[in-house]
């Protein structure tokens, strides 16, 4: 089991490079207490999404540092310099993202679940069929976990049920997506009660 981190972060005007002071905020995580890796980049759809990915020895290490003096630091050094509030999930994989990371591109992509009528085996029992078949296409395989967090959507109480693809650019994911494989398969990720899905990419690097 690994823990991951995943902060979305929405800024206010510049793009999402390595420069000050998104850099040093990325930083300022990657020497917390308890975290495995540290990950920044700014999100392929949106560079004003500046993307961090942080694997952590455990929940309640996690859990601990959030609710630190340094932890609460972090987040309102996030809120301030992204003009807005920020979301943030805690997920749980069954396995180590780190060989998905190595990849050039990572597509995480979300399935959004009402918490009222939430299924957490299915999806995973699926998702392990689909990760057979698929995991040759990809560029350092696939992983998946739901989120800890719960999140409205469109007025209704949810969680999400996410996968991390590695591929070698966006345009081989688009490209695999019309693969006789992907047509085959695909169908193991669908119909699980989901409400809405989502997807983005980031070219991830460690911090």
């Amino acid at each position: 089991m690994s823990i991951l981190q995943l902060l979305p972060i929405p800024l206010e005007s510049a793009p999402a490079t390595e420069q000050q002071p998104w850099w040093e905020l990325a930083s300022k995580l990657a020497s917390a207490s308890g975290t495995l890796t540290t990950l920044w980049a700014p999100q392929h759809e949106n560079n004003k999404i500046g993307g961090i990915a942080a694997t952590w020895k455990s929940v309640s290490a996690q859990e601990a540092w959030s609710e630190s003096a340094q932890g609460k630091a972090f987040k309102a050094d996030i809120e301030h310099l992204g003009g807005t509030t920020f979301s943030e999930d805690i997920i749980v994989l069954a396995e180590d993202p780190a060989p998905t990371f190595t990849s050039q591109v990572v597509e995480v992509v979300w399935w959004i679940h009402p918490v009222d009528r939430l299924d957490e085996a299915k999806p995973l029992a699926a998702f392990k069929e689909f990760q057979k078949a698929f995991r040759s296409e990809t560029d350092g395989g696939l992983v998946a976990g739901w989120g800890e967090k719960e999140f409205e959507y469109q007025g209704v109480e949810t969680r999400r049920f996410y996968c991390l693809i590695g591929w070698t650019s966006v345009e081989a994911h688009l490209a695999c997506k019309q693969t006789p494989v992907f047509a085959e398969n695909i169908h193991f990720l669908r119909d699980h009660g989901h409400i809405g899905v989502q997807m983005v990419h980031y070219p991830f690097r460690a911090v």
